[in-house]
This record gives C-alpha cells, sequence and structure tokens, in this order.
C-alpha cells in the first residue's frame, strides 16, 4: 500500500477553464483601453481649444484608467489561477501497484 501524487483531472480542467476565460476578459479589458486611448487622444486633438473638451477628455481618461486597472487585475487573477495546485494525494492499494 502507498499513497501517491496524482493530477485531478477535473480540478485541472476547471482551473484550464478559469484561465480561458480570464484570458477572454483580458483581451476585452485591453480592446476597451485601446479604445477609451483613442477617444481620449481624438477629444484632445479635435476639441483643443473649445472649452468643452475637458469633460470628454476626463471622461476618456478615467475610462482608460479604469480599463488598465481592470487588464492589471485579471492578469494578477491568471497568474493567481495559474498556481492553483491540482493534485491530490490517493491511497493505492499494493493489488493495483
Amino acid at each position: 500500500m502507498a499513497y501517491v501524487t496524482v493530477v485531478n483531472k477535473q480540478w485541472a480542467a476547471a482551473r484550464d477553464a478559469a484561465v480561458a476565460a480570464l484570458q477572454q476578459a483580458l483581451r476585452i479589458a485591453n480592446e476597451a483601453g485601446s479604445q477609451a486611448a483613442k477617444v481620449e487622444q481624438m477629444s484632445n486633438a479635435t476639441l483643443q481649444g473649445t472649452g468643452t473638451g475637458v469633460p470628454v477628455e476626463g471622461a476618456a481618461h478615467v475610462m482608460t484608467g479604469s480599463a488598465s486597472a481592470a487588464a492589471s487585475s485579471i492578469a494578477a487573477a491568471i497568474a493567481a489561477a495559474k498556481g492553483i495546485d491540482v493534485t491530490e494525494v490517493v491511497y493505492v492499494p499494493d493489488t493495483y501497484r
């Protein structure tokens, strides 16, 4: 009789699915940040000197920062998820070894 460490396939599949979902969320957050940065840049160029640029620019700047913060948080969650241990210790009787 012995105890062995094995990978639990269900746990591994769940972890991998979580990582895949988080990676998709990261791509979306990065795209949102990219689009917000474009809006911010366009509002700076288009509304410069009109006096109306500040609210638009401010909102775009907040969106850019929020997307960046979300991307950072998601990246940290991906790293944490990849570090999840999916092994377990099981008992194997001598008749099965």
